[in-house]
């Protein structure tokens, strides 16, 4: 009877343990089932340092809060904040230390359907950035709108994308408090390359060509009043951006890059030229991106 006993507990016991067991899979499995989709973008808090130059005398620190949300595939939101922390001031000033809260950009994409060997991928983005810094107020701009289009393929461990834009600027004045034209639109094209070196390794250049169109009313007033000698002044200036940086993963959510970046002119006198690592337009920097 004991032994009889014994075995049927033992048979209890081993009906417990494999129901646990089911249950514990079924758990995992739930779990499983509710990963994060892969078109789903992170969010971001990025810190970037950028030193004094031999022909530019002021050091930075940029800080970026990048949060995104998706309704789901199609339907993507995306807001950057951006604060600016003024180490060394710029000679003459005495602005060292200063901090402030740059434009805030709001984006919404829309995603087309991906092909089904998802060898590419293509989105409509449309975004505004609101001219609520001081500067921007100190200018008179509103805000910018801007629409792009997002082209996006593979080739091995190289995301190649091509981004082409418009945008326009809603201003207070035609010119800046410093008596500048500022623009009425912009055109462009952006093209941004990534590429995976390893598990720990990546490299990324970016180049951002385009033209932007001054306010059409300053230009014509300006050419009234101009001496009759004077040079007939631009209706668009050319703008290049041109940058690249090396990243390295520290932890899983960590990442250090180091990098340069310029702005300049491609266009001038009527001339094509670029002055690739110009001590005049030209920074560097030491970046940190955490994932979240």
């Amino acid at each position: 009877m004991l032994k009889f006993l014994t075995v049927l507990t033992i048979l209890v016991s081993l009906s417990v343990f494999a129901e646990e067991a089911t249950t514990v899979r079924k758990r995992h499995k739930k779990v499983e089932e509710t990963k994060v989709p892969s078109y789903v973008w992170p969010n971001f808090f990025t810190m970037e340092y950028s030193p004094e130059t031999s022909k530019q005398n002021n050091s930075n620190i940029y800080y970026y809060l990048e949060l995104n949300h998706h309704l789901n595939y199609t339907h993507h939101f995306r807001w950057v904040q951006r604060v600016s922390h003024q180490v060394v001031p710029e000679e003459g000033k005495e602005n060292g230390g200063e901090m402030a809260i740059l434009n805030p950009r709001f984006n919404y994409y829309y995603n087309f359907k991906e092909p089904k060997d998802k060898s590419y991928q293509l989105a409509l983005r449309i975004g505004s950035e609101l001219g609520t810094s001081i500067t921007s107020r100190q200018a008179g701009i509103n805000a910018i709108s801007m629409v792009r289009l997002e082209f996006s393929k593979k080739f091995g461990f190289t995301t190649v994308q091509l981004r082409p834009y418009a945008a326009y600027w809603s201003t207070q004045y035609a010119t800046n408090e410093l008596n500048e034209p500022l623009p009425l639109m912009s055109f462009g094209h952006n093209l941004f390359v990534t590429t995976l070196i390893g598990k720990k390794w990546t490299w990324n250049v970016e180049l951002d060509t385009g033209f932007q169109m001054f306010q059409p009313a300053e230009l014509k007033q300006a050419q009234t009043f101009a001496p009759a000698n004077a040079e007939p002044l631009e209706t668009s200036k050319s703008v290049l951006f041109f940058g690249t940086d090396i990243g390295y993963l520290i932890l899983k959510n960590l990442q250090v890059r180091l990098g340069y970046y310029q702005f300049d002119k491609f266009v001038s006198e009527g001339r094509y030229e670029l002055n690739l690592l110009s001590d005049d337009t030209t920074r560097y920097y030491l970046g940190l991106d955490y994932v979240f």
